[in-house]
């Protein structure tokens, strides 16, 4: 399976080819948010991320890598004047669940007495 910046993928305009990768990329963050360390992890990402996207647009202009570095490259990401990859590490912070989930285990926590309903006598 070829990836989106793969060198036969090189009739894409690069809007539709940040976007489309902006879309992939934010799904799988928003998925992965939650895991430990994850701003790191994600810092990673854009970085590789940043490198695949300008050496595919090197080979779709046919020019050198620090040519297009000097053309696209804004805020420490790849853009144009429409448009940018996100910035993983700054819109997904590691975030951790609030709402409490515990719910109590009715086998390893105090017992609880239940008392029999009184029945009325049968006249």
């Amino acid at each position: 399976m070829k990836h989106g910046t793969d060198a036969s993928q090189h009739q894409d305009s690069v809007n539709s080819k940040i976007q489309a990768l902006n879309r992939i990329v934010a799904g799988w963050c928003r998925y992965y948010q939650y895991t430990s360390q994850a701003t790191a992890e994600f810092n990673r990402i854009q970085y590789r991320l940043f490198w695949l996207m300008g050496h595919w647009l090197g080979r779709k202009r046919t020019t050198s890598f620090r040519v297009i570095c000097i053309r696209y490259k804004r805020n420490e990401t790849c853009a144009t004047s429409e448009c940018s990859l996100l910035k993983l590490g700054d819109e997904f912070p590691t975030r951790r669940y609030r709402a409490s989930v515990f719910k109590p285990n009715p086998y390893t926590h105090q017992q609880l007495i239940i008392s029999r309903e009184e029945l009325p006598d049968e006249a």
